[in-house]
């Protein structure tokens, strides 16, 4: 198997999409012989180590949940919301109005959730730099444990 094709399937401690026959999301963290309850059976999280993204995972009750990689809206819509947060069509005016682009350099005023710092640090991307001023402490850890959720190959301190 290929490095490319290796990287379309989860691995443990990923962070896992779970859509039901209803359209109920559900993200979960995978761990080795953990398993995900929900009023419509029990997921086994060894069954979703391994698959592909798409893959339909059954519960012991046989229902289908379809597992993938959660977006940016997913992580923000479902994130702990300690403070307010910025979601998805406001995030987008922010980034067009800012003039946000690859390889900018952007000063933010406060972390907040994480979900705002998330969506700049995809746009700027590895060559470009967000800046982020927080005087809460407590809100630092928090925030930055939502953004090494989202971003975790794009978080440096």
């Amino acid at each position: 198997m290929s490095a490319v094709e290796e990287c379309y399937k989860f691995a443990e401690g990923d962070t896992v999409l779970l859509i039901d026959r209803r359209r109920r999301h559900y993200l979960i963290t995978l761990e080795s012989n953990a398993k995900f309850h929900t009023h419509i059976g029990i997921a086994d999280h060894n069954a979703i180590i391994g698959a592909e993204f798409g893959s339909r995972i059954p519960t012991n009750t046989g229902h289908i949940l379809l597992a993938f990689s959660p977006t940016l809206r997913d992580f923000v819509e479902d994130m702990p919301h300690f403070t307010q947060v910025i979601y998805a069509k406001d995030l987008g005016t922010i980034l067009m109005y800012g003039d946000i682009f690859p390889g900018a350099k952007v000063l933010e005023a406060g972390l907040g959730s994480g979900a705002l710092t998330s969506a700049l640090m995809r746009a700027v991307g590895p060559n470009g730099k967000v800046i982020s001023f927080e005087i809460n402490p407590d809100l630092i850890h928090k925030a930055s444990s939502n953004i090494k959720t989202i971003n975790p190959h794009l978080l440096k301190y």
